[in-house]
């Protein structure tokens, strides 16, 4: 089944007239489906990243050292959120950056 957003571009595309009545009968559908749905993780990394850049401890960081440090930190175990990094242990933290 295509995913809710791949659907509503297309349907778009398509030059149909969507209405709420159609996205809603597809999401239905969506969760019809038995298998669990491919979770966005871009979502996390642009948090991620715009939470590093913007904290104060990380002056003179770029997009490059946010990465570095996403990707690092992305293949622990722990909750894929800033916050979470930051309390990590320095040793997992330092993987991705050094100063």
């Amino acid at each position: 089944m295509v995913l809710f957003n791949c659907w509503r571009k297309q349907y778009i595309i398509d030059g149909k007239t969507i209405t709420y009545g159609d996205l809603v009968m597809h999401l239905a559908e969506l969760k019809k489906t038995p298998k669990r749905l491919p979770q966005i993780s871009f979502a996390r990394m642009n948090s991620f990243i715009s939470d590093y850049l913007s904290d104060s401890n990380n002056r003179g960081s770029g997009k490059s050292d946010a990465l570095k440090a996403w990707f690092t930190f992305k293949a622990t175990s722990l909750p894929k959120t800033y916050q979470a990094y930051k309390n990590s242990t320095s040793s997992i933290r330092n993987r991705g950056v050094v100063r």
